[in-house]
């Protein structure tokens, strides 16, 4: 989610006046995270964060 973040921001500062849409498919089993923590609460805060 972070990564996709950071490309969203990336497209945007080449096309600004382009909407960007994230969608997000999962099977809710975490590959990898730094932060260890429950991953719901994880993408929930990226979401959150995102807005």
């Amino acid at each position: 989610m972070r990564e996709a973040v950071n490309i969203i921001l990336r497209e945007r500062q080449l096309f600004p006046d382009d909407d960007m849409i994230l969608v997000a498919v999962t099977d809710g089993k975490v590959n990898y995270d730094e932060i260890s923590s429950d991953p719901l609460d994880l993408m929930l805060k990226e979401a959150r964060n995102m807005k």
